[in-house]
């Protein structure tokens, strides 16, 4: 559905664990590893769901479950919120 990466200042999976407090308190979740792992944001119209994998300095993002009309530019967005504050 969608795919992206990121590049991170420092170890990736430290980004990861910040974006877990965020992402909880929106009603969602973070599961996983230094390695990979799901994530989970609710919207209101309906779940963004994904899986996020490390390699070096960069995390890939695959978006796995997404509302119809929420464009892979807006997750994106949303999940540099999350990552970068």
């Amino acid at each position: 559905m969608c795919d992206f990466t990121r590049q991170v200042q420092g170890p990736p999976f430290e980004a990861i664990v910040r974006s877990r407090t965020p992402i909880e308190a929106s009603g969602g979740s973070v599961e996983g590893d230094a390695q990979r792992g799901t994530i989970r944001v609710p919207t209101p119209v309906g779940d963004i769901v994904g899986e996020y994998t490390i390699a070096g300095d960069t995390i890939a993002f695959r978006i796995t479950q997404k509302p119809f009309f929420v464009p892979c530019v807006a997750i994106e967005a949303r999940v540099d919120k999350f990552l970068f504050g």
